[in-house]
């Protein structure tokens, strides 16, 4: 990581750390996001079971997540590693490593414009972190409301330019797209323009929910349509929605709107 917090971390907050020293009874750690702040690792905080021997567990160089207990007012830290979940673990690594790619991200766009990598990430990460506590909250908020917020930074045109094409090609590439055949059916007269309705309906609500939807005929009374979405969760909520609300609306148009199943 490049970048570094300033100041002493919060009591209850998650750190990565990396294991200094080893003693009989604690192990010294550095706080790698705080200036390598060092911190004290007791071997009553290194696992809920008995502890023998601390190199049982731990080594010296190793990268372990703990938690703060406490920060005294002379700078002393007291951190744990038990206290940790496995969730908790997973989610700190998934943060550090969103904020190590947008900075090769950045040292590889600066390459390409022929900048100098480390001078252009403390340029650009300095802008982006005027807005962001951290370049993994940028990321973050990227996800959440999409790449459009790199347009409201202040950042060179071209930098924004070629940030916001390649995030936006990444984003695509990492879309989850969920797949179902509908059979869609109509005995009226104009049933044609009432099954047409069904679609542009389907279309408008997945606009509305910022979900990208294509529908392709099969054969009578078969159609599939595909959806791209951020993860599987939101794609079945999404779906669930959709059904629901067409059931309803195609119901009002006496068509008969089913869904089969998945797409094979």
């Amino acid at each position: 990581m490049y970048f570094k917090k300033e100041g002493k971390p919060e009591v209850g907050e998650l750190v990565l750390c990396t294991v200094k020293k080893i003693l009989p009874h604690a192990a010294f750690v550095i706080l790698d996001e705080y200036n390598n702040l060092e911190a004290m690792l007791h071997v009553s905080e290194i696992s809920s079971r008995w502890v023998k021997n601390i190199k049982d567990h731990i080594s010296q160089g190793k990268k372990i997540v703990c938690k703060v207990l406490e920060v005294k007012p002379n700078g002393h830290i007291d951190v744990s590693l038990k206290r940790v979940t496995s969730a908790e673990t997973k989610r700190k690594l998934n943060e550090i490593k969103a904020e190590q790619r947008m900075e090769k991200l950045i040292e590889a766009i600066a390459r390409k414009f022929k900048e100098d990598p480390k001078k252009s990430l403390e340029k650009i990460g300095s802008i982006i972190l005027e807005e962001f506590d951290t370049l993994a909250d940028f990321s973050d908020e990227i996800k959440r409301e999409g790449p459009e917020i790199i347009k409201e930074l202040d950042l060179p045109k071209k930098w924004k330019d070629e940030l916001y094409n390649q995030i936006s090609e990444q984003l695509k590439a990492q879309m989850v797209k969920l797949c179902r055949i509908i059979e869609v059916s109509c005995q009226e007269g104009d049933a044609v323009l009432r099954i047409r309705k069904i679609f542009e309906k389907m279309y408008d609500f997945a606009k509305k929910e910022g979900i990208e939807m294509k529908i392709k005929y099969i054969s009578s009374p078969k159609y599939s349509f595909e959806i791209s979405v951020k993860n599987y969760k939101l794609g079945e909520s999404f779906l669930e929605k959709l059904f629901k609300n067409m059931e309803k609306y195609s119901s009002k148009q006496n068509v008969l709107f089913k869904v089969v199943g998945p797409c094979k």
